[in-house]
């Protein structure tokens, strides 16, 4: 797709990558995201906004990665012509989507603009009327439930799954930064430590998944996933669903932060 004129630039600030993508005033989204490292964010940056910048309107985004990243961001805009960015926050309710969390504004703005895309994808209409779980696996992982009903219900953040294996190399006097694949009955070090990485998440997984079973009587949720660590998790998951005799098989969503960030665009 060429760009046309008049997009919105959509920006997913993360806590290792920035993650950039448009949509146009039809609602088309560009069909590949950009992503870019954290740490040269202000080499690549200015190169892809200056190509871009004779056709923005504006720019919307959400920010997981502190004031700092969210200013280079901006500076970088500053120095292409173009206009802040509109940062995004959690609402109580948008698109029809409502926030049960206590503050609903406390909710990550990125875990809120994933749940709003999940609620508006394609991939998730075939089960409107059911329950939904949505796993990201990044920095951190998060494992969030929308009702039948389209309410936001709550969810888990637990470290990612490097965050996991560097705080076992950096806490400890003895243990390494562990690499293979996980098993059954680890022998060695390194096994036992993936091993129980993986447990964690995949564990974490299936407990939402069952607890979202439980709340809508029975009806099996259904799982969607993102994120760069599932591959990770991905084999350690399906051992785990095939012992428990479950056939719930996730969905891959490539970037369902700014397919939230495309609905909220839409909003004006």
């Amino acid at each position: 797709m060429s760009v046309p004129d008049g997009i919105t630039l959509l920006i997913d600030a993360g806590n290792t990558r920035v993650k950039l993508g448009w949509r146009d005033a039809q609602g088309r989204r560009e069909p590949r995201a950009t992503a870019i490292a954290r740490d040269t964010l202000g080499l690549a940056l200015p190169g892809w906004l200056a190509a871009l910048a004779p056709r923005v309107r504006g720019a919307l985004g959400v920010n997981a990665a502190g004031a700092a990243c969210a200013a280079q961001i901006d500076a970088c805009l500053a120095e292409a012509g173009l206009a802040p960015v509109r940062w995004e926050r959690a609402r109580a309710h948008c698109a029809g989507l409502a926030n049960q969390y206590r503050d609903p504004e406390r909710l990550g703005a990125d875990r809120w603009a994933a749940l709003l895309g999940l609620a508006a994808g394609a991939a998730s209409r075939p089960y409107r009327g059911m329950v939904r779980v949505l796993a990201t696996f990044g920095t951190a992982t998060t494992i969030d439930t929308l009702t039948p009903d389209e309410r936001f219900e709550g969810g888990l953040i637990l470290p990612g799954v490097d965050l996991m294996l560097q705080s076992l190399a950096k806490g400890t006097a003895d243990l390494p930064l562990a690499q293979g694949r996980p098993v059954a009955f680890p022998d060695h070090t390194d096994a036992a430590i993936v091993s129980g990485v993986m447990a964690a998440q995949a564990g974490a997984l299936l407990r939402q998944w069952l607890a979202a079973g439980r709340r809508s009587e029975g009806v099996p949720a259904q799982l969607f996933v993102s994120g760069g660590a599932w591959h990770a998790v991905r084999e350690e998951w399906q051992a785990l669903a095939a012992a428990a005799g479950i056939a719930a098989e996730p969905q891959v969503l490539d970037n369902p932060v700014l397919d939230g960030l495309a609905v909220l665009a839409g909003l004006g």
